[in-house]
């Protein structure tokens, strides 16, 4: 395998540059703005103006880095019978006093086992796309990216809010 090369720049009061060459001729960039949106853009080599191809909401970002990484997904209707065992990519977000504050989400979610896997911690709080540390503390209004059994979303979602709050995610 090859190395890549991803190049930081710090966007003071906006956010993150990062960018990677993909050829000689062509530089992929995503903008990370404070407010959780994502800009992808594409430049020529030696030009410093990009076009911006994509502009993403948070949730969005969240479920093209998920299909990036490999996820599959199913396209269904409300009406469908969804088989308990399918794995589902879902973003949750710590509601305030939750019990999963104080606590990592391995920590916090590690009685499931194997039917869930956590792709990332999402503060808005650091410089950082995502936490890479597994240990993390969650804190209030973190998001926590899933993938989960179809089966346990309901479950997860109470590990990490209590089972007093409704069973609302964000998918």
């Amino acid at each position: 395998m090859n190395s890549i090369n991803v190049y930081e720049q710090p966007l003071p009061g906006l956010g993150q540059r990062f960018e990677l060459q993909l050829d000689e001729n062509h530089v992929l960039g995503m903008v990370a703005l404070r407010n959780g949106r994502r800009q992808l853009t594409r430049r020529s080599v030696g030009d410093d103006d990009a076009a911006t191809l994509i502009d993403l909401d948070r949730d969005q970002a969240v479920t093209i880095g998920a299909l990036l990484l490999g996820a599959q997904f199913s396209v269904t209707s409300p009406d469908d019978t969804v088989p308990a065992d399918q794995v589902i990519v879902q973003t949750i977000t710590v509601a305030d006093g939750a019990p999963a504050i104080g606590r990592s989400a391995r920590e916090t979610l590690g009685e499931f086992g194997s039917d869930v896997a956590v792709l990332a911690v999402i503060r808005d709080q650091t410089a950082e796309i995502v936490e890479h540390d597994p240990d993390l503390a969650l804190c209030a209004g973190d998001r926590v990216a899933i993938a989960a059994h179809r089966g346990r979303h309901v479950s997860v979602i109470r590990a990490l809010n209590g089972a007093d709050r409704p069973a609302v995610g964000t998918t």
